[in-house]
């Protein structure tokens, strides 16, 4: 089954994936490092984009992007995070080896996983005597297959600041896969710092317009015929309540902020992941004093 992880962002986000995932030119530069795999019952794809440099911005800024690598990893397919599998305690400028050894963990892992999964169906199928052995026969043949791609790209780079995009896919045997992930990480290039958080927290009331028109343009351009007052009945909000921010952090780009909401968050599967701009001129006022000094706003 070949994995939506890129059709599905072209389709409803428009933000760049593993296909980002190369050598970069650019301000700041980057080596992309790219693993993948197969086991019996399992295909595993790692790519991280990494800065190259040996100056202290880019230091700092890798060393937070491996954390988060580390952080995302080590928890692949857990419910509780519990980490399945110790640091990485290599030469932390050897990113090729980095990248690596998480791989290979999430390989194992995986396959581990994966195999049980594919045992318990054999044995399943085996044991029903209602079933035929035909039909015993067509599900040991269509036996799913694991799937998993973790990507970490840079997506964004103006002279002001650098975004990182952490994300995955992860699909166990079920209707269907899910994407995952820390979202954008964006970088004060002045100084390396990591804006955590660039609209304050307290704002989603005040730009409940803002919101509702960028859903309406997100739905509008996917082929909806949605309207304000119609826009509560394509998503999981009730009339009474705020659209709440995105769990994501927005990320900078030259027209604006850019929001995206997850999977499941506001609306149905079918609905991809509602993704949106908004004007610096409309967001100025929610800006967080971090992300107003990076933007010069």
């Amino acid at each position: 089954m070949k994995s939506p992880l890129t059709v599905l962002f072209s389709a409803v986000a428009a933000i760049a994936l593993c296909a980002s995932c190369k050598d970069t030119e650019g301000p700041l530069k980057t080596s992309a490092f790219v693993f993948e795999d197969t086991t019996a019952h399992a295909y595993v794809r790692v790519c991280a984009e990494l800065p190259s440099a040996k100056d202290g911005i880019s230091i700092q800024i890798a060393e937070i992007l491996c954390n988060e690598l580390d952080d995302r990893l080590s928890r692949v397919t857990s419910y509780e995070g519990e980490r399945f599998f110790d640091p990485y305690k290599g030469d932390p400028g050897d990113h090729s080896g980095y990248v690596k050894y998480y791989f290979d963990n999430v390989k194992s892992l995986l396959g581990r996983l994966s195999q049980e999964d594919a045992d318990q169906r054999t044995a399943w199928a085996e044991e029903d005597e209602s079933l035929s052995e035909e039909r015993k026969d067509e599900i040991l043949a269509s036996m799913p297959r694991w799937e998993y791609e973790y990507s970490l790209s840079k997506i964004e780079d103006e002279p002001a600041y650098v975004v990182f995009q952490s994300q995955d896919y992860i699909y166990m045997g079920g209707a269907h896969g899910g994407i995952g992930g820390y979202g954008c990480l964006t970088f004060d290039k002045m100084n390396g710092h990591f804006v955590k958080t660039l609209i304050k927290t307290e704002s989603a009331e005040a730009m409940q317009p803002l919101l509702e028109e960028g859903l309406l343009s997100y739905f509008s351009s996917n082929g909806g015929d949605v309207d304000r007052d119609g826009l509560r009945g394509w998503l999981f909000i009730a009339d009474d309540d705020i659209l709440p921010l995105p769990a994501w952090q927005p990320y900078p780009s030259k027209d604006g902020l850019v929001f995206t909401y997850q999977q499941y968050e506001i609306a149905p599967y079918a609905a991809g992941m509602p993704s949106f701009v908004l004007a610096y001129d409309d967001i100025r006022p929610y800006l967080t004093e971090d992300a107003a000094k990076m933007l010069r706003k």
